[in-house]
């Protein structure tokens, strides 16, 4: 063996190392037909799957809408036994909401990742793998329907209340700018929120 062939021996200086080419990922465009072929094999490959997380909020929320009529106090301030009734099951109805839907949003989205990956998970174990992320995506719901709550009911009552008052030109001007900032937030959420539920399921913490 020549000593040439022996750098980290007889080399004057270390060969720098070189540096690992990046990654390169294959990005095809895919048109309307595939993406389409690709959604319905994984919906219907998990229909009776993506019925029951769909049945675990949709359900809770049909009683407490049922429910919801019967709340209101009778004339004589006396309560009876509908009334009594309607606020047990409108409160337990509203807790099993509560802690049901997170468990539905990040149940689905891990379904559908695994559907699509040729995976074919139980109903268990998916929510086995959704129950560590109920609080994040229950505060993740909270961020995005906190910030449609706020930039929507905020504008329209001030709104409201302007329009209310003496009219005025300046007034119009402001409150449809008002109206105006409104539909624009609106749609600033919508794009910057439009894959929160994958993100909080399936991204990295």
């Amino acid at each position: 063996i020549r000593a040439e062939e022996l750098p980290e021996i007889f080399a004057d200086e270390a060969a720098e190392p070189q540096e690992a080419e990046p990654a390169r990922f294959v990005v095809r465009d895919r048109s309307f037909g595939e993406i389409f072929a690709g959604g319905w094999r994984v919906y219907r490959k998990g229909f009776g799957r993506f019925l029951i997380l769909a049945l675990l909020v949709s359900l809770p929320s049909l009683l407490l809408q049922l429910a919801a009529p019967f709340l209101q106090m009778p004339k004589e301030q006396v309560l009876s036994a509908p009334v009594v009734v309607a606020v047990a099951v409108a409160f337990v109805m509203l807790m099993l909401l509560v802690i049901a839907w997170p468990f539905s949003l990040a149940a689905t989205q891990l379904l559908a990742a695994d559907l699509y990956a040729g995976r074919d998970p139980t109903l268990g174990d998916l929510l086995t793998r959704a129950k560590p992320l109920w609080t994040r995506m229950f505060t993740l719901g909270l961020i995005v329907y906190g910030s449609y709550l706020l930039w929507t009911v905020i504008p329209f009552l001030v709104a409201l209340s302007m329009a209310a008052g003496a009219p005025s030109i300046s007034g119009l001007l402001l409150m449809l700018s008002l109206l105006i900032f409104a539909a624009y937030m609106v749609a600033r959420l919508f794009i910057n929120f439009l894959f929160w539920q994958q993100a909080g399921a399936l991204g990295r913490k």
